[in-house]
């Protein structure tokens, strides 16, 4: 039977580095360095081993922090961040069916006034965006070997991004005319989402394909 990894956008989501990184922006080794360097709420993130994870409502952040958010201290940059969970949290569903109406969020503090919506509006759009490719991408044991694949096809999400790159998205879709342009662009924001693992292997058509990612698990 297939698996599909759903990406449900609840408020508290863990979402891996490389999944924030692909919806805000944001380097994963930025990331990684904001946690470590306690720049992010506690509340935010955890820590599983060696891995870390972002809660989706403190995507934006990630995003603020990494930005705007770096010309202040670190004390006034938490208590914005701070402000910016506690705003998406208390909105969350309505931010999931319109992002725009974050248009207008500031925060306040002293003489301290930041505009936050245009950062909030914009991860709520690239949030939705990953959720839509990984609802595309199916990952079937019978299929391919258990590579990614877009859903009911056996091409690969990898040697898809791979031609993508070298011939550019006219040369894919006359090549693949079962696909359409949001599948390409699906397969394309997946494999950021998801960073190829291990080395090479070919499956059993004697096509090169690659070892898919870790499946992580998505709690709500």
């Amino acid at each position: 039977m297939a698996h599909v990894r759903k990406l449900e956008i609840g408020h508290s989501m863990d979402m891996s580095v490389a999944e924030t990184a692909t919806v805000t922006g944001v380097s994963a080794r930025k990331i990684n360095r904001m946690i470590d360097d306690g720049l992010m709420p506690g509340s935010s993130f955890k820590k599983v081993g060696r891995n870390r994870f972002v809660k989706a409502f403190a995507a934006p952040l990630v995003r603020f922090g990494a930005g705007d958010g770096a010309i202040l201290s670190k004390d006034a940059r938490l208590e914005a961040m701070k402000s910016v969970a506690k705003y998406t949290k208390a909105n969350w569903g309505r931010l999931i069916a319109d992002p725009t109406m974050a248009h207008g969020f500031r925060f306040e503090s002293g003489v301290v006034s930041v505009a936050l919506g245009e950062i909030v509006t914009s991860t709520m759009v690239s949030l939705g965006n990953l959720a839509e490719a990984q609802r595309r991408v199916v990952v079937d044991a019978d299929v391919r070997g258990g590579i990614p694949t877009l859903r009911g096809t056996r091409i690969g999400v990898y040697e898809l991004t791979s031609t993508l790159a070298t011939d550019g998205i006219d040369s894919v879709l006359e090549d693949y005319p079962v696909l359409t342009r949001e599948d390409v662009e699906a397969a394309e924001i997946y494999a950021q989402a998801h960073p190829r693992m291990g080395r090479p292997r070919t499956d059993r058509a004697g096509i090169l394909t690659a070892e898919h990612p870790v499946d992580l698990k998505v709690s709500n």
